[in-house]
């Protein structure tokens, strides 16, 4: 008897025994692993090589068809005319080519992540870095951020569907962090010239301001620090956080610096004058010395030194002096009240558009802002918002 006749008359007998319902499910379920058989050549010929295809979507639905066909193929049992020696080899194919199905996709997965997650860095660094001047801190903060957006871009493999976006991110995050690169050594350079100014100031100030009688060697050093000091507030820059003062100061110690050349002037024409007592002249030169009008000097301070144990400042002052004055400190404490660390907290947003909750804080100026809602800003090609960053 042919093979045919007798599958033909199998299935008769079982449909004797086990009943109609369940042997049609039997015969359909048949059905489905002859089907998988006779796809297979079909499916590999499709999927063909996994690297080379980029598409996320494409793939996800190659292995979904993939998965399905090892599924059926392995409940082909072991049995007479069943094909279970053909799905066997079939299945030493398509379990490798799942594996790195898998994979591509996993790979895939991670660089959509990675992407994402960069546009997320910078936003998070735009806001941060966003209407500039900014405390050291802060621009440090964004810049963290940025750098950390351009190396996840720059992990991207060319071969990805997302190295376009990728590149294109780069040319802009790129030139962001540049800038706000040198907004930080800009901020850096200029506080520290400010700490200087006024870790030298003070010390001048309490050398002169109550020292009586005051000699030669006083005042030549008073004007020599003075000068310093014009020299360093004009080398300040524009758009940090010490510019403002720099500008309030610049005046005050150009008219410290001439009342110290004007008493250095009325000594040597007093002792001119007055060769043969020489000595009555420290006694009639007085020093008017101006204060700069911030918080470190108009408090109250734990300074209680005599003017001669006071030392003459040299002419490079330590960064370990300059950080330990307590006039440094308070000023500190005050610029970053104007200039705080991080932006105004943001309590809920939008992922496509639609409008952020801001939190009530007080700006740079002392003005506080009550909670509010804004529109949130749109996004430019996925990297950066249309609203400018600032700087300058």
């Amino acid at each position: 008897m042919k093979p045919k006749p007798l599958l033909i008359a199998g299935i008769l007998t079982l449909l004797g025994i086990v009943g109609f319902p369940h042997a049609t499910r039997w015969v359909q379920s048949l059905a489905a692993q002859k089907q998988a058989l006779d796809q297979t050549p079909r499916l590999l010929a499709e999927v063909g090589d996994v690297s080379k295809n980029n598409n996320l979507d494409n793939l996800k639905a190659q292995q979904q068809r993939l998965q399905s066909n090892i599924q059926l193929l392995e409940a082909i049992p072991n049995l007479p005319l069943m094909g279970y020696p053909q799905a066997q080899e079939q299945l030493k194919q398509l379990r490798p080519l799942a594996e790195k199905l898998n994979q591509r996709i996993s790979e895939e997965s991670d660089i959509s992540k990675n992407l994402q997650k960069a546009v997320d860095l910078d936003n998070q660094a735009l806001e941060i870095a966003n209407n500039p001047p900014h405390p050291e801190e802060r621009l440090k903060n964004a810049a963290d951020k940025w750098g950390q957006a351009i190396r996840l871009l720059e992990k991207i493999p060319a071969q990805s569907p997302n190295y376009a976006q990728a590149q294109q991110g780069l040319k802009a995050l790129r030139p962001k962090k540049a800038q706000v690169d040198q907004w930080l050594v800009r901020e850096k350079q200029s506080v520290r010239k400010m700490e200087t100014v006024l870790t030298t100031a003070k010390t001048v100030a309490n050398n002169t301001k109550d020292k009586f009688p005051l000699e030669m060697a006083d005042l030549l050093n008073a004007a020599t620090q003075w000068s310093r000091i014009v020299l360093l507030l004009r080398e300040i820059p524009g758009n940090t956080t010490v510019s403002e003062d720099a500008s309030k100061f610049l005046p005050i110690a150009q008219r410290n610096l001439q009342s110290a050349k004007s008493a250095i002037a009325n000594l040597k024409n007093c002792k001119a004058a007055q060769a043969e007592l020489p000595g009555i002249c420290s006694d009639e030169v007085a020093l008017l010395v101006e204060d700069f009008p911030v918080d470190a000097f108009t408090a109250e301070e734990d300074i209680s030194i005599a003017s001669a144990d006071i030392p003459v400042v040299p002419a490079v002052t330590t960064a370990s002096n300059i950080s330990s004055s307590p006039v440094v400190q308070r000023y500190r404490e005050s610029r970053l009240r104007r200039y705080p660390k991080a932006p105004p907290p943001v309590m809920t947003s939008s992922a496509g558009g639609g409008s952020v909750e801001v939190k009530g804080h007080t700006r740079s100026d002392g003005t506080f802002v009550r909670s509010h809602t804004r529109s949130s800003p749109s996004r430019s090609s996925g990297f950066g918002w249309s609203r400018s960053s600032g700087g300058g």
